[in-house]
């Protein structure tokens, strides 16, 4: 086969893996809204088709590991794990080790599997060959979810402010560096006492996303994440609509254990039909809009807004000062308590209610439970009488 053809193989397989990934970053560019709920679908459909292409042109490249890279790249564009991209992965390092693009796709396809380790030592691996900011960003955002207590989480989270910054370094233009730096920043400022510096480097590395790159402005995470709770119409109602079953994690069979021991049935309800006190049997789900703290630290208030579209704020107690919720973290809260406030305030009376959470223990958060970590140690303080 002519070394023409080779190359003109290769590069039309780069092409449509490209133009697959574009489709997918820049969709809400060219559809509105209305159709979020048919991305998945319109993406799955569109990878099939790219696959189908890449097949057959198999024929006209000799260059088996990457093609089996942008193969395993392609199966990896959508949001869920696949084996068949892990597959494919793991063929191209072993044909190339070198080969830094595969090492990172492998490692997006083990973080999406969720093995941490894995997805941690492709990255590493990948900058023993070659400094790239890709490897560092992703190192990022793993080294924020490597399983640590105290001293150790903090450090690692530290870490990944400066692989995320490193990766900024390499390129100021790339938007979704400038993301992942932000994101790091935002873990930062929990860990750290909620200090309204990092914060506010937090949202500086978010605007600078959406100013250098037009893929990062399409980016709803992103948005999310820099949010103050003042979201636009549109945006809540892609927040809403994110909503799904899984997010129960622990209390998908409806089932809940009470402090007593007692085993219950729950019931998914709006927050719309919440009573006042104790809503034994039921479990509400919803997306943080919002976050307060104050000097006190506790309660951690939050706004959480369900599928309906109705907003309470959500008062829990007994946490560890570096424990926070972010914008855009899906909430499921087993037999809301819900609270009724009167306010009077300058002459004016305000009314409102709220679900008071004892513990975050009971709190499930984007399908995980919170760790005994989140909890505050219970102090029991002495003082003796005075005669």
């Amino acid at each position: 086969m002519a070394a023409e053809e080779e190359r003109d193989g290769d590069r039309r397989v780069r092409e449509l893996v490209d133009e697959l990934y574009v489709f997918r970053d820049h969709y809400f560019e060219c559809h509105g809204v209305e159709e979020a709920g048919r991305k998945q679908r319109d993406l799955t459909e569109r990878m099939t088709r790219t696959l189908s292409e890449i097949a057959a042109l198999e024929g006209s490249s000799r260059n088996k590991a990457q093609l089996l890279m942008l193969e395993g790249k392609a199966l990896n564009v959508v949001a869920d794990y696949s084996p068949k991209a892990e597959e494919a992965l793991s063929k191209a390092v072993k044909l190339d080790p070198g080969l830094v693009e595969a090492w990172n796709q492998l490692g997006e396809v083990y973080w999406k599997k969720g093995d941490i380790a894995a997805a941690k030592t492709c990255f590493s691996g990948a900058l023993n060959h070659c400094k790239n900011k890709v490897s560092l960003r992703n190192l990022s955002m793993v080294l924020r979810q490597v399983r640590a207590q105290g001293d150790d989480h903090s450090k690692n989270v530290f870490a990944s402010v400066e692989q995320a910054k490193l990766a900024v370094q390499m390129d100021v233009k790339d938007g979704t560096s400038w993301y992942i730096l932000g994101n790091a920043y935002l873990s930062l400022f929990f860990v750290t006492g909620q200090s309204p510096r990092i914060c506010q480097q937090a949202l500086s590395a978010y605007a600078q996303a959406e100013k250098v790159d037009l893929a990062a402005r399409s980016n709803p995470d992103l948005h999310l994440n820099r949010s103050t709770g003042k979201l636009k119409a549109k945006k809540l109602h892609n927040l809403m609509a994110s909503l799904q079953n899984k997010d129960l994690s622990m209390y998908k069979g409806r089932t809940y254990t009470t402090a007593s021991g007692q085993n219950i049935s729950l019931d998914l309800k709006p927050l719309s039909t919440l009573l006042p006190g104790a809503n034994t049997g039921t479990v509400v789900l919803g997306k943080v809009v919002f976050s307060l703290t104050d000097e006190e630290k506790v309660p951690f208030t939050f706004g959480l807004v369900d599928a309906e579209g109705t907003c309470l704020p959500v008062m829990v107690y007994n946490i560890v000062e570096s424990w926070g919720m972010l914008i855009g973290d899906s909430v499921a809260i087993p037999e809301p308590l819900l609270k009724e406030h009167s306010v009077e305030q300058k002459g004016k009376s305000f009314s409102f209610s709220s679900i008071r959470v004892e513990t975050p223990l009971v709190l499930v958060v984007n399908g995980k439970k919170q760790s005994v970590n989140s909890q505050a140690a219970a102090i029991v303080a002495y003082k003796p009488q005075t005669e």
